[in-house]
């Protein structure tokens, strides 16, 4: 018994539509963003870094051959009176060697419009510190706020730190 017409095409059109959703799939996939390795945000008390507060966080890394950027995040409210903020980054090794990053974040733009992602009054601001270290190189992470004219600033909502 011969095998109506209609059915062949059915199925040839089923496998091409399996076929067209594993090549979107996979497409999607490749286009994903890094996968994250650690993150983790200290919130700064009350709203107000005190300069001699640092932020201090233990990465945790699941591979010991892995390589990865450190990013630096901050939080903050409308209430942050200045248009960067500068801070230092130490990076302790597993020997205790410190790397140390001076970092400058742009927390508004040239006119003065925060710059930055959220909702209502909180942003939050990111930037690349250090690439391809691995977990001899960054056993802790040390973030101090550094500024010269005073000893704190308000509307530092939280400090984070993100390996990628």
């Amino acid at each position: 018994m011969a095998r109506p017409a209609h059915r062949t095409r059915v199925s040839r059109c089923r496998v091409w539509q399996c076929v067209l959703a594993t090549i979107i799939a996979v497409c999607l996939g490749a286009c994903a963003p890094e996968q994250i390795v650690y993150s983790h945000f200290e919130t700064v008390p009350g709203q107000t870094w005190q300069a001699d507060l640092p932020m201090r966080f233990a990465p945790q890394w699941s591979d010991s051959s892995a390589r990865s950027t450190l990013l630096l995040t901050v939080r903050h409210t409308q209430l942050y009176p200045y248009g960067n903020l500068p801070m230092v980054v130490d990076l302790i090794g597993d020997d205790g060697t410190v790397t140390r990053h001076r970092v400058h974040m742009a927390i508004t733009d040239g006119r003065g419009n925060w710059q930055g992602r959220g909702f209502g009054t909180l942003y939050q601001c990111q930037m690349p510190v250090a690439h391809d270290i691995g977990p001899s190189q960054a056993s802790r992470v040390v973030v101090w706020l550094a500024l010269d004219s005073c000893n704190s600033v308000t509307g530092v909502s939280d400090v984070g730190i993100t390996l990628r």
